[in-house]
């Protein structure tokens, strides 16, 4: 008899995931706005389709930057499903080096396709006031 291989994963949010899920929740429209979570960064950006015509071995690369990434929330509208920012919450981690380079890679990556990504520290989850301000402006 084989080993188990796969198991069911406890929850998909981490316990500060969830907890800044509901903040969210609260604090935006759910009437004119829908919330994900954990959406692969390939389904937010695309690369450019006529690069992989003129250069597939680029376009591929461009494309395996984003791949095994994933955003940790994206605000969309109800309506059109239009992404309106994108919401990465910064813990510990993120302050190691190789962390820092994923964070900017996802910052340049955000900016040059025109999608707000808008960064929140652990530390600030506590201030309502601080991410209103920081995802409405």
């Amino acid at each position: 008899m084989e080993k188990q291989v796969y198991y069911k994963a406890k929850a998909l949010l981490t316990e500060n995931e969830r907890i800044f899920y509901e903040i969210l929740t609260e604090l935006i429209s759910l009437e004119h706005h829908i919330i994900l979570f954990k959406v692969r960064m390939e389904d937010v950006i695309n690369v450019d389709f006529n690069l992989k015509k003129t250069d597939f071995a680029l376009y591929q690369s461009y494309r395996g930057k984003m791949r095994n990434r994933h955003f940790d929330f994206v605000i969309c509208d109800r309506k059109t499903q239009e992404i309106q920012r994108v919401i990465e919450l910064d813990g510990w981690t993120h302050r190691k080096e190789s962390e820092k380079e994923a964070d900017a890679f996802k910052d340049s990556a955000c900016a040059e396709a025109g999608i707000k990504l808008v960064r929140i520290d652990y530390n600030d989850m506590n201030y309502t006031s601080v991410i209103l301000k920081k995802i409405t402006s």
